[in-house]
């Protein structure tokens, strides 16, 4: 079920649980959206568990959680973005610690 907010918020649920949620800029471009576990937490297997998104819908950062911490197994847990997609800049997170590379 997808419920639409008039803070221009998606909320996506499947059996009273919420999943993922789309917040949006004025005018409809998408803002960021948030992938969560049963218990509300943020968290992706699939990917990073929140996508930041710039007023022209180009992604300028993702997240990698593990129940609502900072983590990444293999890879950056922050990573940021140009406005034409490359990656300018990264971290690096472990249970919440930042770690170097």
């Amino acid at each position: 079920a997808i419920l639409r907010t008039s803070e221009n918020i998606d909320r996506y649920y499947r059996d009273g649980i919420l999943l993922q949620s789309k917040t949006y800029y004025v005018g409809g471009h998408i803002r960021n959206e948030r992938y969560y576990d049963e218990n509300v937490f943020l968290h992706n297997d699939a990917g990073p568990a929140e996508i930041l998104y710039r007023r022209d819908g180009s992604i300028h950062e993702s997240r990698y959680f593990k129940h609502d911490i900072l983590h990444r197994d293999g890879g950056p847990a922050i990573i940021w973005y140009d406005e034409l997609g490359a990656q300018i800049d990264q971290a690096y997170y472990e249970n919440g610690t930042e770690v170097s590379r």
